[in-house]
């Protein structure tokens, strides 16, 4: 299942469920049907012999959610675009993913006036809040489709998303994600995840990260998305709170923000089902002490833009158990492999290696990689 046979499936299913809600306002999945058609039909009529690859370059908002959703309906490529780099690095990496279009916010409009003067490629920006000399507005620009959007044919291997890697050794390289690595990803995340009758998600990190991905993967279930604008410690406490949040992700340097809060008691988190620590090791004394305050609900995953994120997953169930039976050795764990993936572990030879030996992690899934240039594309994929 794709994102937007995802999408897709909750507008039918529960079209009247808010989707998004942030400050800015909400969208029910019918609302944004509708919006995201009206984009989607304007990227298709500027685009009609063409696939556009669009960058999204904005902190998190539910109209650059609504941005996304739009791109992946008229059969486009989600570019992610880090507004924590600088915009040297990003200049780079729109040149290395030949992205054409930039939808941006006015926070960084400046950003997007350097990148129009040095990325030749781009074809068109659009600023998602609001109109500029250089730039149409998001709801501008909607008009231009007249609502008219030719339906996708299925096609799994449909190229939708260039996400960037680590880039710890210069500039991020690009992972190529098709419509079959985000079905095996939504497969997976239902299949391990705890879930419940009505998902309440807030998504904290930036939405260019693993927060952004979850949300899109949590689509076809009765979710709907808290949208914070910037992860500041005290609003997430409150927020889990005030809206019964059910599912959350964060990496483990805010998590340990939250514990070190003044007031990370005074809140009442008996709604939490599922609360996903990812993007680094985790403490096994910060694990515990998560489990004694969140409650038996922490999990983890493992993974990374080149094997989509959930490579290993270690459940609510074995982290409560390990917690209370203070096997921190087992806390040092990021779980088990998934059931889409194939993991082992190697020598520098490639030979496999047994039960306590260390080496290099090796795995195969479904996923494509761009080379440096970003003019070869090579296809991996698990047998």
């Amino acid at each position: 299942m794709s994102v937007v046979a995802a999408f897709l499936e909750g507008v039918t299913a529960f079209p009247d469920t808010v989707a998004f809600r942030s400050d800015e306002g909400a969208y029910t999945y019918r609302e944004l049907d509708l919006h995201t058609i009206d984009i989607a039909a304007a990227l298709q009529a500027r685009n009609p012999t063409s696939i556009p690859k669009v960058a999204i370059y904005s902190g998190n908002n539910i109209s650059a959610f609504a941005c996304v959703l739009s791109v992946l309906r008229c059969g486009g490529v989600w570019v992610p675009v880090n507004w924590r780099n600088s915009v040297e690095a990003n200049i780079a990496w729109l040149t290395l993913t030949e992205s054409n279009w930039l939808f941006f916010h006015s926070e960084f409009e400046a950003e997007a006036v350097q990148i129009a003067a040095q990325c030749p490629l781009i074809e068109r920006l659009v600023c998602i809040d609001r109109t500029l000399p250089f730039a149409l507005s998001l709801e501008a620009f909607a008009c231009e489709g007249k609502g008219v959007l030719e339906p996708l044919p299925i096609d799994l291997d449909r190229v939708s998303t260039i996400f960037a890697t680590g880039g710890t050794t210069g500039y991020s390289k690009g992972a190529v994600w098709t419509d079959r690595a985000w079905q095996a990803l939504i497969d997976t995340f239902r299949t391990v995840s705890p879930s419940c009758d009505a998902i309440v998600h807030l998504a904290v990190g930036p939405m260019t990260h693993a927060a952004g991905v979850l949300a899109l993967m949590m689509m076809g279930q009765r979710v709907t998305h808290i949208v914070l604008p910037k992860p500041d410690p005290e609003a997430i406490l409150s927020a889990i709170e005030q809206y019964r949040v059910t599912h959350l992700y964060l990496p483990p340097t805010l998590l340990y923000m939250l514990l070190s809060h003044p007031r990370v008691r005074e809140y009442d988190y008996s709604s939490l089902v599922s609360f996903i620590v990812a993007a680094a090791p985790i403490a096994p004394e910060k694990l515990k002490e998560a489990v004694n305050i969140f409650g038996p609900v922490m999990t983890q995953a493992y993974g990374q833009a080149e094997a989509p994120l959930l490579c290993t997953y270690f459940s609510r169930d074995e982290i409560a158990a390990a917690a209370v039976g203070n096997c921190d050795r087992r806390l040092l764990a990021c779980g088990r492999a998934t059931p889409a993936m194939e993991v082992a572990i190697a020598d520098e030879e490639g030979n496999f290696l047994t039960d306590e030996e260390q080496g290099e992690i090796m795995w195969t899934y479904l996923y494509r990689a761009v080379d440096k240039r970003g003019d070869t594309i090579d296809f991996y994929l698990s047998p």
